[in-house]
């Protein structure tokens, strides 16, 4: 115990040792660059904060940039405003406020600790834009802002939130500041030159040239001029901000005077002149000389001279040439501030490495000796017995921690033959748990081949393990499967039986319609038959006319003609009376039409009942006799067609009926005046006048008879029609039930092939 506590104090001591020496070589480096990680930190928080800033910006103004289109259009729409143009506008006001608010506490925490003046300055431009966008807000709705001045506010606030972006992203070293700044403004003084430059060619052409400006020089000023301005703006930006020196911003200021003075001044003066001088160009009559006959025009006169031009923008692009010239010498010593403290901190670091690395390598030395040596011999035991050879012992002798590893090595050697020899008894009997499992899994194998072959009742064994729980839990899947096959069963049953009874419906509903054909087509027989019969009373009408008309002619002969006369009134009583007699046989038919309309009106009823009962069957059968309910549906119709025409059919009949009653009465009638009419003759020939006045009477009664009697055949031809399409919409009903016999086949026979398909699965 004493050995092993002297060895761990000797390499506490040898460790103790390396740590001081390492820790005096990391110390000079770590102290020269505490400051500087520590400004690094700092810079990275606040670099994060402002990269924060700068999302919580950027969303504001994508929400703002909507709020000030959807207020523009508040603004500028003709009565009330869209509900959901107003919903957009609140919802990214809303937005966008949150957004600011989140952006305003940031730039509050950024203010005070970057101490940056140009910062400050940018965040209360915002502030004040920002209030000013809110005030403007309420008065949105109520349509007391123009749409300009709405614009305005919310391009200018979103303007004095780019800048701030800008702004917070600005370097804060004073050299790199220095830098930055100054490129900018060199590179918009090189800009400035350059289009300078090639507007003092233009504007100089054209007064040498003494002609307007032209529309492509027009064109080509106003883009020069946009960009000149662009270049000039941004130097102001920058120099409002006191980003440059006192040097610099002298220059700039002077340019700024000589570029929005002078120069703008002769620019204005000469683009006056040359639209003065195309206006007189355009209103003056071009005059023809009689002998060239060219064109004489009026061109502009330039008070300027190409000179006094060129003298102008030559200065103006000599201020520019200071600027860029200034700003380059000055980012010139700011970048070699720059560069010199870099390369200072550069030797500083380099030094401090290249003690680090002398430290480190006596440390390495030092540690080489006392313990790599030692760990190289352990290395290779535990190699060997990695290679199987548990024969084999470290061999390190050390007063510290190396040699209690060494003997605590050795004891885990001994430790795996031991475990190594228990690992060979664990195999046996691992060996006989597989030969278990084995025969579980051949048993479940066999249960779910005979339940693919259809057969459910089979049940797998259940053991102990996980086997088991897998033969439990296929046992109930099989006792479920077979409780789905038993209801398909049932429901394919219950179809059959159902498609079945449908058959027969649409079997009895079509023998009916078969009936129903052929009673009308004897109905329509009978009705052509008292047609017919009709036409015989006009016949005998007529004839009974012309023997009237002959019993007047042998009336006015005289008295010799008495005799002629009584017999021509017995054989018009005779023959009124076998009209008589047809005209009520012709009432007796129309009783049987009739009976026989109402048989129709019966065989519709029932069509009717059975199209009802068959659409009842198919809305039953459910998918399966959706197309049998259309049939049903067009077999109802039918039925209701066929009563419909059964209806006005018996509507015809009554009427032909009221005037066969009246032809009956008439003819009873002219009977009891023909038998008058005899006796009167019978018992004295002076009345021969009175009985020719009855002949003409006669006659006329007759003649009405016959039109009578041709109407009827009229009406019995229109009953003979209506019951030709009385009998096609049977046919059409007798084809319709075909066609559902076939369908209610068709279920029956895939209800059959499904009780055939799960017949197989035993349950």
């Amino acid at each position: 115990m004493k050995t092993n506590q002297s060895q761990s104090r000797t390499l506490v001591t040898e460790l103790l040792i390396a740590i001081l020496l390492l820790a005096a070589a990391i110390l000079v480096p770590i102290i020269t660059g505490l400051s500087k990680s520590r400004s690094e930190q700092a810079r990275s928080e606040e670099l994060s904060e402002l990269n924060q800033l700068s999302d919580e910006l950027s969303e504001a103004i994508s929400h703002q940039a909507i709020e000030r289109g959807s207020g523009n259009t508040i603004i500028a729409s003709a009565g009330e405003a869209s509900s959901t143009i107003v919903d957009i506008n609140l919802l990214n006001r809303k937005r966008g406020d949150e957004r600011v608010a989140q952006s305003l506490e940031l730039a509050t925490s950024l203010e005070q600790r970057l101490n940056d003046p140009d910062f400050k300055v940018a965040v209360e431009n915002w502030k004040r834009a920002y209030t000013e966008l809110v005030a403007a807000r309420p008065r949105i709705q109520a349509k007391q802002i123009q749409s300009a001045e709405w614009l305005g506010l919310a391009n200018r606030n979103i303007d004095a939130e780019k800048a701030l972006i800008a702004v917070a992203f600005a370097p804060r070293d004073p050299a790199e500041r220095t830098t930055f700044y100054n490129s900018i403004v060199r590179a918009s003084a090189t800009d400035i030159i350059h289009y300078l430059g090639q507007q003092r060619a233009v504007y100089g052409a054209t007064l040498s040239s003494k002609a307007p400006i032209t529309a492509a020089n027009e064109a080509r000023l106003v883009t020069l001029s946009a960009q000149v301005n662009a270049a000039v703006a941004k130097l102001a930006e920058i120099q409002d901000r006191t980003a440059t020196s006192d040097t610099l911003g002298d220059e700039i200021r002077a340019f700024r005077a000589r570029y929005n003075g002078s120069f703008k001044d002769f620019v204005n003066s000469i683009r006056k002149q040359s639209d003065l001088g195309a206006s007189l160009l355009a209103s003056t009559q071009t005059t023809t000389d009689a002998i060239t006959t060219e064109p004489v025009a009026a061109k502009p006169v330039y008070t300027e001279t190409p000179a006094e031009w060129f003298k102008e923008a030559g200065a103006t692009i000599q201020l520019a040439s200071n600027i860029s010239l200034i700003a380059g010498e000055e980012g010139k010593a700011a970048s070699a501030l720059v560069t010199s403290k870099a390369r200072n901190q550069f030797i500083l670091n380099l030094l401090g490495a290249l003690l680090v690395i002398a430290v480190l390598c006596a440390v390495f030395y030092w540690f080489r000796q006392s313990v790599i040596q030692k760990v190289s011999n352990l290395t290779k035991t535990s190699q060997a017995v990695a290679s199987g050879n548990m024969d084999i012992r470290a061999n390190v002798s050390a007063n510290n921690e190396l040699g209690l590893l060494a003997n605590n090595f050795n004891q885990m050697v001994s430790n795996l033959v031991d475990a190594e020899r228990a690992a060979e008894e664990g195999r046996a009997t691992a060996e006989d748990e597989r030969a278990k499992l084995q025969e579980g899994i051949q048993h479940l194998l066999m249960a779910t081949s005979d339940g693919s072959d259809g057969d459910l009742t089979v049940r797998a064994p259940v053991t102990e393990g996980t086997l088991g729980n897998v033969a439990d839990a296929f046992n109930l899947m099989a006792e479920e499967i077979g409780d789905a096959i038993n209801d398909i069963k049932s429901t394919a049953s219950d179809v059959a039986t159902r498609a079945t009874n449908i058959n027969q419906s649409t079997t009895r509903m079509r023998d009916g319609a078969n009936k129903q054909t052929e009673e009308i087509s004897n109905a329509r027989q009978a009705v052509e038959q008292m047609a017919e019969d009709i036409e015989a009373v006009a016949t005998n009408a007529t004839e009974a006319a012309i023997a009237a008309e002959k019993a007047k002619e042998q009336a006015e002969a005289g008295q010799k003609a008495v005799d002629e006369v009584i017999e021509g009134m017995e054989r018009i009583r005779t023959d009124v009376q076998a009209s008589t007699k047809k005209i009520k046989q012709l009432g007796e038919s129309t009783m049987e039409i009739s009976s026989i309309i109402g048989t129709i009106q019966d065989i519709s009823e029932q069509t009717n009942m059975l199209a009802l009962n068959a659409a009842i069957e198919a809305a039953r059968a459910g998918e399966h006799g959706r197309g049998f309910t259309v049939v049903a549906e067009e077999v109802r119709k039918l039925a209701e067609r066929a009563a419909s025409a059964t209806s006005d059919i018996e509507d015809l009949i009554s009427g032909i009926q009221a005037e066969t009653n009246q032809s009956v009465e008439s003819m009873e009638l002219q009977i009891g005046n023909v038998e008058n009419e005899t006796m009167v003759v019978g018992r004295a020939g002076h009345a021969l006048s009175e009985i020719a006045q009855s002949s003409v009477y006669s006659s006329q009664l007759i003649n009405q008879i016959s039109d009578s009697a041709k109407q009827q055949v009229l009406g019995a031809n229109s009953v003979v029609d209506t019951m030709q399409l009385i009998s096609g919409i049977s046919q059409e009903t007798m084809t319709t039930a075909d066609s559902n016999k076939e369908s209610t086949e068709y279920l029956d026979q895939q209800a059959n092939l499904l009780l055939e398909t799960t017949g197989r699965f035993k349950t």
